[in-house]
Order: structure tokens, then sequence, then C-alpha cells
């Protein structure tokens, strides 16, 4: 039994219930169910939401709910993230709920550092960093990660310099926070209504902000807990649906915060993601949907130079996709960046609160 457990009482021990929606990524899901079962908090469940796959995930899933005593499972119609976690969240018996995604690993005192933290700082939800890793499959574990296997890239996801308490200012520019990377009390997901199914993405980080309006700030601790798999081949159609969807979500946050207007880094920010989507639109050809981002971003800024161009190259469109040839980006909720580190490797067992 681990420290915290042992202060709670046995008789006090708090479910914690980690839903995992998948789709289509078998042998992931098996990397990421393993990395669950290893952790050191000694009553988990785990509620696998099979998001209509059309692999051998069915099969996985099966398997692993008879061999494990604490795995639930349920399988429904491609939905996509977002019902896929209501679908698990409806299902969760714990008072605590944690969402890892099925590419991702835990490291195995994650969600008994994070039930800690919660629980010291009386907070219903709290955050930890992350770790970025691009690999081969054969590298599946986070032993494997933290002795640094050959071929194996790690970065801090989101960057090293992140505020001690997440607040709705912070979290308009930039995202703070992988979704595995947090643990929140099960009434409150189900205050804000969880998940909104509607989003084309960025579900998660609306979801954060809603939550925000409800607890107020609440903690992100300096640990890096989680174990981020980064995908080199992802296509940029769906890197630019994820641009349109947070530039949809910061627009609502913003309705409801207006003096988020008056921030030049928020401002900033809204610019970059209209010269995404204007980029994305003369990509393929649409030059009105161009011009209309280009308007919008400059509304946000008139400092970004390149919606000027874009601007005017909206009006010959198809001309554009043959002027540039795209490199595949690193997006996290509107964020673009490099597939190489950005910032010093480290290891989550170098993290103070390990």
């Amino acid at each position: 039994m681990t420290a915290c457990a042992e202060q709670l009482g046995k008789a006090s021990i708090p479910l914690v219930s980690v839903v995992i929606p998948t789709f289509n990524r078998a042998e992931m899901l098996r990397t990421a169910v393993r990395s669950v079962q290893a952790q050191t908090w000694p009553n988990v469940e785990i509620i696998i939401v099979d998001d209509g796959s059309t692999d051998n995930t069915d099969r996985v899933v099966r398997s692993l709910s008879c061999s494990l005593g604490n795995v639930r499972f349920v399988r429904q119609p491609h939905r996509g993230h977002g019902a896929s976690r209501n679908a698990g969240l409806e299902m969760a018996r714990g008072e605590w709920v944690l969402f890892l995604d099925d590419d991702d690993l835990l490291e195995p005192r994650c969600i008994e550092t994070l039930l800690d933290a919660a629980l010291s700082s009386n907070s219903p939800v709290v955050a930890c960093r992350a770790i970025a890793f691009e690999t081969p499959p054969a590298v599946t574990d986070p032993s494997q990660l933290r002795a640094g296997e050959p071929m194996v890239t790690t970065w801090h996801l989101f960057g090293v310099d992140l505020p001690a308490m997440v607040t709705i200012d912070e979290l308009a520019l930039r995202p703070l926070f992988q979704t595995a990377a947090a643990l929140f009390r099960r009434q409150v997901l189900e205050e804000v209504e969880g998940f909104d199914e509607h989003l084309p993405g960025a579900e998660d980080y609306d979801c954060w902000f809603k939550i925000l309006a409800v607890t107020g700030p609440f903690p992100l601790i300096e640990a890096s807990l989680v174990w981020v798999r980064i995908h080199p081949h992802q296509t940029s159609a769906a890197l630019f649906m994820m641009s349109e969807a947070t530039h949809q979500v910061l627009s609502r946050v913003v309705s409801r915060h207006p003096t988020l207007e008056e921030q030049p880094e928020f401002r900033r920010r809204m610019a970059r993601l209209c010269r995404e989507n204007a980029y994305a639109a003369l990509q393929r050809g649409d030059g009105k949907a161009a011009a209309r981002w280009c308007t919008e971003g400059l509304r946000w800024s008139r400092r970004e130079w390149k919606l000027w161009i874009y601007g005017a190259l909206a009006r010959i469109p198809t001309v554009f996709p043959h002027l540039v040839r795209w490199k595949h980006p690193v997006r996290t909720h509107g964020t673009m960046a490099s597939s190489r580190p950005t910032s010093p490797k480290r290891s989550p067992g170098d993290d103070p609160g390990m």
C-alpha cells in the first residue's frame, strides 16, 4: 500500500477510474493498459471505450477484460473523442477520473502523485507536466523511455516554463497540460456535462475552460508523469482541423471573458490561428475562406504579415498549392512546433515530486 493510501486508511482509499477511448490502435492500447496496471495506487478501474474500431481492437479488449479483473469496456459506432470520453465517464464508478489516450503511457506513480496533490491542496482538479516522445513501435514501456533507448527522442510538451496554477488567462495563451496529465473529481466533470461532442477537435481544451469557470484556478505540479506519443506522419488536414477547433474554442472563451481581448499575447495567438486557417484554405484552393480568415486575423493583429500575403493570394487560390511544399508540424491545440526537441531532454524521474 502506498504512503498516501496508508494515511487515508484502507477503508477509505478512493477509486480512480481511468477512461481509455480507442480507435484502431489495438497494440498501442495494450501498452496503455499495461501502464495503468503498473500504477502504485491500489484502487483503479479501467474503462475502455472502443469507438467503432475496424482492426482487431475488439478481440484485444475482450482479452484484456477477461484476463484483468479491473477492466470494463463498451463498444460504440465511431463518434469521436468527445463522445468516447463521455461514454466512459457515464460508466465510471470512481470518485476521481483520468482520461488516457490509447497511444500514451502513465508513469507508475502518476495516479498516486496526482491524487496526493489534489487531496493535500483540497482541489477537485490537479494537473502535471508531460514528456513527448517519438519512438519506434518496439519501445512501449516508460522504463525503456527513462533508460534512454536508442532512436527515442524526448522533450517537454508545452515547454518547461509553466505556471504553478492553471488559470483561464494562462490557458488561453497556450495549452498547459495533456489530456492524460490531469485528475478530476467525477462530480466536476458531470457538473460541466463532460465534453462537447460537436467540436471537430480540441474538445478537451474546451472542457478545461468549462471546469475552470466552475472550480477556479487549480494546481499544475512540476512532476512529469505522462508520456505522450508524437506521430510524425499525422496529416496536415487533421492538424488544420485542430487549428479551426482551437479558434472556435477560444472564440467561445473570449465571449465569456472579454478582458482577454485586451491582452497582446492573446491577440497574437488568435491572429496566428487565423493565419494557419487561411493557409489551410489556400492549400485546398478555397480563396473565399482564406480571405475570411485573413480579415479575421488582421482584426486581432495587423502585424501578422503573412496574413497580408495570404489575403493577396486568396485572389488567385489555385496558384498557392504549387508555391509551397507543406512540412508536417507537430500540433497541440493550435500550437505548431518543430518535431525536434525545443527544450532540454528530461526524464520524469528527474522531476521534483516523483
